[in-house]
């Protein structure tokens, strides 16, 4: 228990000094993207407005699926950084590996919620945004935390976006069919 307990200064630590830093990355681009994709669509450009939606979603995909590969392979050396204990190490690599799995999942869906709000499409901004901070978070850290004990908080935030990156894909897909995108 004494272990468990250590932990989670240490995991809130780690989450905020390397996590800080990929949000950091993604939120640039996504209110560059947010401007692009509002004149785009203003002016009724739909192609360039689709061009510019893949390829800025080509990047950051590329650079969350990057980070999760140093992720996976350097994780204990990234903890390290700032924990020494070998046995916090190893469960700060344990969450590290976990919540860094969401990042390709992010790397759609904030866009694709720009991409509503660009298009003046609040009903489905309004959803993907409170699916993916707000509704979920609790019932599915009670939930997981039940299931993977110790573990499943840190799997609450891919699961999460995962969930709001389907529905934001659905929600996309039926704009689409009525022509709207």
């Amino acid at each position: 228990m004494q272990v468990i307990l250590s932990l989670l200064p240490a995991r809130n630590h780690l989450k905020q000094s390397l996590g800080r830093k990929k949000e950091v990355v993604f939120l640039s681009k996504c209110k560059i993207r947010q401007y692009l994709n509002s004149s785009n669509y203003a002016s009724g450009d739909r192609e360039r407005q689709r061009q510019g939606f893949v390829f800025g979603v080509s990047i950051t995909v590329g650079f969350s699926l990057a980070c999760v590969i140093v992720f996976e392979l350097f994780a204990p050396q990234l903890a390290r950084l700032f924990i020494q204990d070998d046995m916090t190490v190893a469960y700060a690599a344990a969450f590290l590996r976990r919540m860094v799995l969401c990042m390709p999942f992010v790397a759609i869906c904030h866009p694709m919620i720009t991409q509503f709000q660009a298009m003046g499409r609040t009903r489905e901004s309004l959803i993907c945004s409170i699916l993916r901070k707000g509704s979920l978070d609790i019932p599915l850290l009670l939930l997981l935390d039940r299931l993977y004990p110790l573990y499943g908080c840190a799997l609450v935030q891919p699961v999460v976006d995962l969930i709001s990156l389907i529905v934001a894909l659905v929600l996309y897909r039926r704009l689409r069919r009525t022509s709207v995108v």
